[in-house]
């Protein structure tokens, strides 16, 4: 082969060459562009779906904002005529506010003038209250003066009557020493008169201690009752157990009283009184009797 078929072969190589390099780059860039294409093209349907979906919530957003427009505009129109009821409400409260101050200045002068008359009041009630107590002092002094001028008038009575009963004893005890004088000029015996006993009781009589003192008693009944000097009685526990303590003797004519009457008491053991046990001591609420009403001791 000569040199031209040479470079013409070479030349025809390259040419293919060139030629296959050129149709490798036109399917390369072809099948470059389809898948760029196609990318493109899934990217477009994805922006356009995508775009879609984002106007449908901007619909569905939009919707709901105008439907919660209307709903603020009802609130806003509810508010406003409740603005206008709470102005109006306002504006009566403010008047009723204006009236109270009003009662309330009128009730601060008429507070003053009632305190003011309060404590005139106060001091007119304690000036009551010191008359109150000066009249009740004046009272209970008038009231103490009057029970002791009751117990002087009753103790006056009582001496009155022990004086007549003091009377009466010694005009008896006159008698019978006149009468003792006219059995001395008969033989009489003096002795005989005067150790006579006392007149006897009633058989029924029924007393009872009101006090004690060691051995002497107060009794309920005094010569009212028919106690004399001498008379004895006997004295009875009727309190718990029941029993017999001894007897009671009027000594003195001073002991005697209309209603009262201080005898002296003789136990029924033969023993001093300071040994008597406490059962054995006369009590207050303890019965007297006439000796002749009880068969039993």
């Amino acid at each position: 082969m000569t040199w031209l078929g040479k470079i013409l072969a070479f030349f025809v190589f390259i040419g293919s060459v060139a030629w296959m390099y050129l149709s490798v780059q036109a399917y390369v860039l072809r099948t470059n562009w389809k898948a760029e294409a196609d990318r493109w093209r899934q990217a477009y349907e994805q922006i356009r779906a995508a775009r879609e979906a984002e106007y449908q919530r901007f619909r569905s957003s939009e919707d709901a904002l105008r439907r919660q427009l209307a709903i603020e505009q009802r609130r806003t129109s509810e508010l406003q005529k409740s603005v206008a009821d709470l102005i109006g409400r306002g504006k009566r409260e403010t008047d009723a506010v204006r009236d109270l101050q009003k009662l309330y200045d009128e009730a601060d002068i008429k507070a003053v003038q009632l305190q003011a008359s309060r404590d005139a009041l106060m001091k007119e009630l304690n000036s009551v209250r010191e008359r109150n107590e000066a009249l009740e002092n004046d009272r209970q002094r008038l009231v103490v003066v009057a029970e002791e001028s009751r117990r002087e008038a009753v103790r006056a009575r009582i001496a009155e009557r022990v004086a007549q009963f003091v009377a009466e004893q010694n005009a008896n005890l006159v008698e019978a020493l006149r009468g003792q004088l006219r059995l001395q000029t008969t033989g009489g015996d003096l002795r005989t008169l005067l150790d006579k006993p006392p007149p006897p009781v009633l058989p029924n009589l029924r007393g009872e201690v009101t006090a004690v003192k060691d051995d002497l008693v107060v009794l309920s009944i005094g010569y009212e009752a028919g106690l004399n000097v001498g008379t004895e009685l006997d004295i009875y526990r009727v309190q718990g157990e029941p029993r017999y303590l001894g007897t009671v003797k009027i000594t003195s004519a001073a002991n005697l009283y209309p209603k009262q009457a201080v005898a002296t008491f003789y136990p029924a053991r033969a023993v001093s009184f300071n040994r008597l046990t406490p059962d054995e001591k006369p009590r207050p609420g303890d019965l007297v009797k006439a000796p002749e009403s009880f068969g039993l001791r």
